[in-house]
């Protein structure tokens, strides 16, 4: 599997949405609990009252199932997207995961966690194109998709929205010692020390311990340029600054999937 690159968890349960499921399942939920309660009425089996009570927990019972049941289909097709990243096969994936996008229909969040995959392996392929327009329209609660979204527009020169993206980012994932850095590692690279100064004694407020924080805050107190390389290869997937030679080379990976050597001219002589 590539450094740095998340793969989709096939394991673990999809995002909560039963509080903020999509217009399909409420519609659905809706309509049953509607029916229940009418029915009820009609058949004059409880009041008005009564029935809208009995009504609501249809909706809720409904609305539950659904989810699960989506929850369930979803983990063999995650499963499957995990397999073709781990044998370096992105395109594939990238069209695994696009097909799987209407679900997005049926719970929101998921559609948004999706869009931040599709972006980060579009990225990993050197389509930046194709990355930028899904990382745009992954969700805020996708840490890694939002830093690699204003990753990506920094090194497009968008420097301004790069650093917008990043402090919304911030905002919603206050302990993300990555996410916080990375935003004071571009303050201080636009000449805005003091702020990003401000960027990292704030993060401090909330995770006091997080040494590569506070030897940041030090070096930049003291005139000197941050250090992100304890940050290891989920920093250099960024592509903000280049690894060093003692961590190997990270080149994106194109078409066919492998990473060509470097002296393909040389061979290895036979024994």
């Amino acid at each position: 599997m590539m450094p740095g690159l998340p793969a989709p968890r096939a394991g673990a349960p999809l995002p909560p949405t039963t509080p903020r499921a999509s217009v399909f399942t409420i519609i659905l939920s809706a309509a049953i609990g509607a029916i229940v309660w009418l029915a009820g009425i009609a058949l004059d089996i409880w009041g008005w009252v009564g029935g809208f009570f009995v009504g609501l927990l249809a909706f809720v019972i409904v609305a539950i199932l659904v989810l699960r049941r989506v929850n369930k289909t979803m983990q063999p097709a995650l499963l499957h997207v995990r397999r073709q990243t781990e044998a370096r096969a992105l395109g594939p994936a990238i069209q695994s995961l696009e097909a799987l996008l209407p679900v997005g229909r049926w719970m929101p969040m998921l559609a948004g966690q999706l869009q931040a995959q599709i972006g980060t392996l579009a990225h990993f392929l050197g389509d930046d194109e194709k990355a930028l327009s899904a990382l745009r329209k992954s969700s805020k609660r996708s840490a890694e998709g939002q830093l690699m979204l204003g990753s990506l527009l920094y090194r497009r020169g968008d420097k301004d929205e790069a650093l917008r993206v990043l402090a919304i980012a911030a905002a919603v994932h206050r302990k993300n010692a990555l996410l916080h850095n990375t935003r004071a590692w571009l303050l201080a690279k636009e000449g805005r020390t003091q702020d990003a100064i401000a960027a990292l004694v704030a993060y401090l407020k909330r995770d006091a311990n997080n040494e590569p924080t506070k030897d940041n805050l030090l070096r930049l107190q003291n005139d000197r340029k941050m250090s992100m390389q304890r940050f290891g290869m989920e920093w250099f997937a960024l592509q903000l600054e280049k690894p060093p030679q003692s961590m190997g080379e990270m080149r994106p990976v194109r078409k066919g999937f492998r990473t060509p050597p470097k002296n393909p001219g040389k061979r290895s002589k036979p024994k």
